[in-house]
């Protein structure tokens, strides 16, 4: 059975929230354009942007900024976002055979992009803590393909922090990329084991996880080999004309996947018992609240990428039902139980309630001595007494939950503990 240490866990996890937090924080701080664009084409101009009338068409490709030409979209980004003084911009843009420059106009970032940027901050740490709410609770296959998957929707969907760094332009695109890529395949080899199936040599969905890696890996690596060609200053039509068969290649790996994902949970779902589709029904229902909201918004903007829908940047938040149903089911059929769980809370608040008293009663009395014996600073003192009181806890706090465990799983504990022994006899008996 797989393993994942859970310190690395929790690491990738305080990584992309810190990632998502500094990125939110450098998006408030950007200037903004109203450009849409894509792979350093304009699509369209929004019609809150202070560019609205300006000459800029879609179909522009940009050249240069203050004449600086981008060697990625990161670096793009940077170009962009580092102009805090909101000063016009000079675009220089190419149109068909000819090339001309252009003054964009920047202006403070909207309210309601934001909202919106906010939103999905929020639904990204949604991703990352029901992931880990699942991993430390099933740390087997299942368990870690799921909490994958979350950590790659919330890096997709986040901010990452601004820089001028030219090494970390090229990594980010390289690890975007590599993720975004690799994103389907996790996500169906997710639904292949949901929701804790064996795959028995030689059946189909076996044959599937075998070669199920083979696509991503093909278009990473041509993306890796692109990606480093472009920036080291490739171009030209011929450069061009690969990346848009990339594109194409990468969307019809998308789509299939995707559709193959829906298409094994279907059938999973009509061969299963009936006890086993009431667990999945919460699934269907997280999926609806997560999927038709959000496509439904993609496709106005496929016809109208200028119009805005009413509240979209509340749209995002749907998607928070997604994880959390699959963790719902996840661990509703691992027999988990939410009972259990509550009265564990309860027990541990009541718990860090009492410490709490209990340090204060500490530092007050040992602030006291202190400064009565030697005349000890009152920040000093504070210090030594969360040393001191960290020294005290920490060694406890293994019997503690030791005891609050026993309490409330004194039959899981039975249980587990006969299975060892038998385990133990089979051994001495082999």
């Amino acid at each position: 059975m797989i393993r994942v240490p859970r310190v690395a866990i929790v690491t990738i996890a305080v990584l992309i929230a810190v990632l998502g937090a500094l990125g939110f924080r450098d998006f408030t701080r950007s200037p903004y354009t109203g450009i849409l664009d894509n792979n350093l084409i304009i699509q369209a101009v929004e019609t809150s942007s202070p560019n609205l009338g300006s000459g800029l068409a879609p179909g522009d490709r940009i050249l240069a900024v203050n004449g600086v030409v981008p060697r990625n979209l990161i670096h793009y980004r940077y170009l962009v976002s580092a102009n805090r003084s909101l000063e016009p911009l000079v675009f220089t843009l190419a149109r068909e055979d000819s090339t001309f420059a252009a003054a964009v106009r920047c202006s403070p970032q909207p309210t309601w992009r934001i909202s919106g940027q906010f939103s999905l901050l929020v639904v990204g740490f949604t991703f990352i803590l029901v992931g880990l709410v699942v991993i430390m609770k099933r740390p087997d296959i299942l368990g870690i393909l799921f909490t994958l998957t979350c950590f790659i929707f919330s890096f997709l969907m986040t901010e990452r922090p601004v820089t001028s760094i030219p090494l970390l332009h090229i990594a980010g695109e390289l690890v975007y990329d590599f993720l975004f890529i690799f994103l389907p395949s996790v996500f169906l080899h997710f639904f292949l084991l949901f929701p804790g199936r064996e795959i028995e040599q030689g059946t189909r969905r076996a044959w599937m996880i075998r070669y199920l890696y083979i696509p991503p890996v093909v278009l990473s690596l041509s993306t890796f080999v692109i990606g480093l060609w472009r920036y080291a200053g490739g171009a030209g039509s011929y450069l061009d004309g690969i990346i848009g068969a990339l594109n194409a290649l990468t969307v019809i790996y998308w789509g299939g996947y995707v559709i193959a994902s829906l298409a094994v949970f279907v059938r999973t779902y009509v061969v299963s018992e009936k006890v086993q589709r009431v667990k999945f029904r919460i699934v269907i229902v997280g999926v609806a609240l997560g999927i038709v909201p959000i496509t439904v918004l993609m496709l106005v903007k496929q016809f109208q990428p200028t119009g805005t829908a009413p509240l979209r940047y509340l749209w995002s938040f749907f998607l928070s039902f997604m994880p959390i149903s699959f963790a719902y089911a996840i661990l509703k059929h691992d027999a988990f139980d939410l009972g259990i769980v509550a009265r564990k809370s309860i027990v541990y608040t009541i718990l860090v309630l009492f410490f709490a008293a209990l340090y204060y009663e500490f530092v007050t009395a040992l602030t006291g001595e202190l400064r009565r014996i030697f005349g000890a600073q009152t920040p000093y003192v504070t210090g030594l007494a969360i040393v001191l009181f960290a020294i005290a806890i920490v060694p406890a706090r293994s019997g503690i939950q030791k005891v609050v465990d026993r309490a409330f799983y004194k039959s899981r504990k039975i249980f587990k503990d006969e299975v060892f022994a038998f385990s133990r006899r089979i051994q001495y008996l082999l």
